[in-house]
């Protein structure tokens, strides 16, 4: 089983246990809780992300110093270098 397909299962047997404590009878409501489950308004989609290793940091840093020459905008202590 794949991280995805596990969440999938999760999500799906929280939905149901969350559903067994409530009955609603009131159509407006009951369509609109119903909508919002459907949303996923109470489980937000899952974060993927990935690990950039420290060399890669700091070239991207570097690149952003470059692009937006910050270099003389928050001068640090006298004889502090810019990241590099």
């Amino acid at each position: 089983m794949d991280v995805f397909e596990f969440r999938d299962r999760l999500v799906s047997e929280y939905e149901r246990f969350t559903r067994s404590f409530v009955r609603i009878r009131a159509p407006d409501i009951k369509s609109y809780v119903e909508a919002e489950y459907a949303a996923g308004r109470f489980w937000p989609a899952p974060m993927v992300q990935t690990k950039a290793d420290q060399k890669d940091i700091k070239n991207q840093l570097k690149h952003a110093q470059q692009q937006l020459d910050l270099t003389n905008a928050y001068p640090g202590r006298k004889g502090e270098r810019p990241v590099k």
